[in-house]
């Protein structure tokens, strides 16, 4: 196996009024696997026990409870095909939430994670291992909209990507909450689990 570069993945935050659901009706499909165009994953060896997830001070404000909370909802979502632990450690985590009072990306997202993985030389385009993880929020994101950015997120670092820019590993539909752009009123959805479920028991080749 060899290293490849982090591949990054920015999110957009949308504050949207009452009511919300998608603009367009639900798709007829359950997931949204066909839409991703690179399979990565957490080893079975990994995902075995929890992932340890490292989280860093708002400023000087402990938000791990809400970050948590967007953790374990992809728990409850897939029963338990991923679960997670906090860790006081930073060098000791799989996965580290920091925040930032900008995040590095063009277009005023709130969120932005990255993965490093690894790729069976001579073959690129193969399955790749998810090594590490890391999830940057922004300073001071509302208690509404945290927790959707953290599942969309946490929906990137645990291999909901893509290979190519502006092919980020999103669901085309904007009732799921790996829609690109984020709504307070977003949420994890059925479709969401089923496409991480999916994925971990998906050999794909390309």
């Amino acid at each position: 196996m060899r290293n490849k570069p982090l591949l990054t993945l920015a999110l957009v935050l949308v504050l949207a009024g009452c009511g919300g659901g998608g603009t367009t009706p639900p798709p007829s499909t359950t997931d949204y696997f066909d839409e991703l165009s690179l399979s990565l994953r957490w080893s079975s060896t990994k995902t075995a026990n929890p992932l340890k997830v490292f989280i860093g001070k708002d400023g000087t404000t402990d938000r791990s409870t809400e970050v948590m909370a967007g953790a374990t909802s992809w728990s409850v979502a897939t029963s338990n095909l991923v679960r997670f632990t906090q860790t006081d450690t930073a060098a000791d985590a799989d996965i580290t939430v920091t925040f930032s009072d900008t995040v590095d990306t063009s277009d005023g997202g709130v969120g932005l994670a990255s993965v490093s993985f690894a790729i069976v030389p001579g073959n690129p385009t193969a399955d790749g291992i998810i090594q590490s993880g890391a999830i940057t929020l922004k300073t001071g994101i509302a208690s509404n909209i945290i927790l959707p950015t953290m599942q969309h997120e946490l929906g990137h670092a645990l291999g909901i990507v893509g290979r190519n820019k502006g092919d980020n590993g999103h669901s085309s539909y904007d009732g799921d909450v790996m829609f690109p752009v984020i709504k307070t009123s977003s949420s994890l959805s059925t479709r969401d689990a089923a496409t991480l479920i999916k994925l971990y028991a998906t050999s794909r080749k390309r």
